[in-house]
């Protein structure tokens, strides 16, 4: 069974719940076995012991609102808003892009996405 997201976490997110609510459930559609974490200023996704995305929703990453998505790609992804992840220092995580609004999870965002199982 699935963990649930809580209320705290959704007040804490506000006008950007909406947001949240479609990359986490792309996120846990990618394979059953993918887990969360919800951590105070980001959420971390795994598979097994594998680090394969995480939503930081607070904190200097996402100074000016929205969300930075770190994600465990390969290969740099051909979309011009992806950059390296370097500077998250967390294992696995490669490349990084800012979603300030529905609008910005285009398809190709959500075909690397995709990419990374």
């Amino acid at each position: 069974m699935k963990k649930e997201i809580n209320t705290d976490l959704k007040n804490k997110l506000g006008d950007r719940w909406e947001i949240f609510k479609k990359l986490h459930k792309l996120i846990l559609s990618l394979n059953k076995d993918v887990d969360f974490h919800v951590f105070p200023i980001y959420i971390r996704y795994s598979l097994g012991e594998k680090n394969i995305v995480l939503i930081y929703f607070r904190g200097k990453f996402v100074a000016d609102g929205g969300f930075n998505i770190g994600l465990n790609l390969d290969k740099h992804s051909k979309i011009k808003r992806f950059v390296k992840a370097k500077y998250m220092k967390y294992p696995g995580i490669t490349y990084s892009v800012k979603i300030k609004k529905l609008g910005d999870i285009t398809p190709d965002v959500v075909k690397a996405i995709k990419s990374i199982i």
